[in-house]
């Protein structure tokens, strides 16, 4: 899994949507010392936002939103 280096150096809230998922998505694979496949961690990826997505709204409608 190749990734531009200034993807990896740039703040989380200067990259685009799509920016943001591919630095998770190396993240992910670099996490398993890239023994997994790219599709894989692409499924991992929108797994883990998924769960935060839920978090997120759980949170909101239990009014314990937390920084």
């Amino acid at each position: 899994m190749a990734i531009d280096q200034t993807l990896l150096d740039r703040k989380a809230d200067e990259l685009t949507q799509t920016e943001l998922f591919t630095r998770i998505v190396y993240k992910i694979g670099r996490k398993y010392d890239f023994r997994i496949s790219e599709m894989e961690a692409i499924a991992a990826a929108r797994n883990l936002i998924g769960f935060t997505q839920t978090l997120l709204e759980l949170s909101k409608h239990s009014g314990n939103v937390e920084p």
